[in-house]
């Protein structure tokens, strides 16, 4: 029985951790994706493929800001 309590809370554990994931995709007023647009936001650093579409995995719960930097806007 004890086995069986300790397995149960190992994978509580590791389901409570929860964490999130950022994505979407970037367009310009014409709506037309950007590509190679580098994103930042907390720690993590990615970059949109050729259909503007991005995606940011592990990032813990909170609020932070997104910063898109891309050559010539």
């Amino acid at each position: 029985m004890k086995k069986y309590l300790v397995i149960t809370f190992l994978l509580f554990t590791i389901v409570s951790f929860s964490q999130n994931k950022l994505s979407g995709k970037v367009v310009n007023d014409k709506n037309e994706p950007l590509q190679n647009v580098h994103l930042h936001v907390y720690k993590y650093d990615t970059n949109t493929d050729a259909t503007g579409y991005f995606e940011i995995d592990s990032l813990p719960n909170g609020t932070f800001t997104l910063f898109a930097t891309l050559l010539g806007y």
